[in-house]
C-alpha cells in the first residue's frame, strides 16, 4: 500500500513575513531543475542496476549526478534515455 503526500486545504495556514527575520520562509534547497534529461549534462555516473519491468525483461538504469545540481537531485535513468552519454557511460562503469 502507497501512502500519498495528500492533505486537506483546511490545513493550510497563511505565511506572514517577519520582517526582524528576513531569513524565515528561505530554502536551503537548490533550485528545481525543469530541464528534461536530453538536455541536461552529466557530471559523473554514481551507480548502475538492473529493473525488471516485465516478468522475463530486465532494463538497465544508471544512476546520474547532473552537472550543476546536487547529490539530492541524482536519478535513476534507463540506458534508452542516454544515448547521447553513451561514450562516457562506458568510460565510467
Amino acid at each position: 500500500m502507497k501512502v500519498h503526500p495528500v492533505f486537506h486545504v483546511s490545513n493550510l495556514k497563511p505565511f506572514h513575513a517577519n520582517p526582524l527575520d528576513a531569513s524565515r520562509g528561505l530554502s536551503d534547497r537548490e533550485s528545481i531543475c525543469t530541464k528534461p534529461p536530453s538536455q541536461r549534462r552529466v557530471e559523473e555516473i554514481l551507480a548502475d542496476r538492473f529493473v525488471t519491468v516485465s516478468k522475463k525483461k530486465l532494463v538497465r538504469e544508471y544512476l546520474v549526478k547532473w552537472e550543476g545540481l546536487g547529490p539530492e537531485e541524482s536519478s535513476w535513468e534507463r540506458d534508452h534515455n542516454l544515448k547521447s552519454f553513451h561514450k562516457r557511460l562506458r568510460s565510467s562503469l
